[in-house]
């Protein structure tokens, strides 16, 4: 499916009302443009490729079922990482237990560029971070990933 010239530089409330619509190239534009940086959200959340990725598949189905709810379709984005961050609090609802990672995540992560020294070192802070953000609240680490990594602001 290709959208039409001009589409995927339309703003955010143009997409808005031509989902409305019912314009799936408009939802294309929207999953496009939203769909990998909210999977990154999610799976910062859950720490699990394809949780991560179920999530914000589940999630583009309540945007498509709720989207008539969004009051300022100028707010999509937050909108979008609200949604996905909903998701998300589900599925870790249903774990009741939060995986950071294993070794076989942390060995996809290395850097082959760098140093033994080094890659010891980044594992270690990233060790740190981790060990640290699990002990925030499910709620707090989103917040602080939707602020630090994803540059969201506000209420």
């Amino acid at each position: 499916m290709t959208a039409p010239l001009g589409l995927p530089d339309a703003s955010d409330a143009e997409l808005v009302g031509l989902v409305l619509q019912a314009d799936r190239e408009a939802f294309a534009v929207v999953y496009d443009r939203y769909g990998p940086r909210l999977y990154d959200f999610a799976y910062s959340m859950l720490r699990q490729r394809e949780d991560a990725a179920d999530a914000v598949a589940d999630s583009f189905v309540t945007f498509a079922e709720k989207l008539p709810q969004l009051r300022d379709p100028d707010r999509l984005r937050p909108w979008l990482y609200a949604i996905v961050r909903s998701e998300c609090l589900r599925r870790l609802k249903q774990r009741k237990r939060v995986s950071y990672g294993d070794d076989e995540q942390l060995a996809e992560m290395a850097d082959d560029a760098m140093t033994p020294d080094e890659a010891a070192e980044k594992a270690a802070l990233q060790k740190l971070v981790w060990d640290a953000a699990a002990g925030l609240a499910d709620r707090d680490r989103a917040l602080l990933d939707l602020h630090l990594r994803q540059s969201l602001e506000g209420a």
